[in-house]
């Protein structure tokens, strides 16, 4: 997919504002041309964004018992004392 035009360069709060999906690349070059300030809002957006992603994962596997196995491995060590208190 490619990025189309701002609606108005202009304008600031349409300034860099893309409406399309952007490639990997597109992106990279996008990331690459952020002030320092801009990147380091990105990167907090971004660190979030991938927390919530993870733990909707966890939950999509655990749901589907993809973790039951793990979980039986954990409670089994704990039962025979192989864990220490943290």
């Amino acid at each position: 997919m490619t990025l189309i035009s701002r609606i108005d360069a202009n304008q600031p709060q349409t300034r860099n504002c893309y409406f399309h999906p952007m490639s990997a690349v597109q992106l990279e070059k996008a990331v690459t041309e952020l002030s320092q300030e801009e990147f380091r809002k990105f990167r907090a957006w971004f660190a979030d964004y991938d927390m919530v992603q993870w733990d909707k994962q966890i939950e999509r596997d655990s749901a589907a018992g993809k973790l039951d196995r793990l979980m039986e491995e954990a409670m089994e060590d704990y039962r025979a004392g192989r864990t220490t208190e943290i």
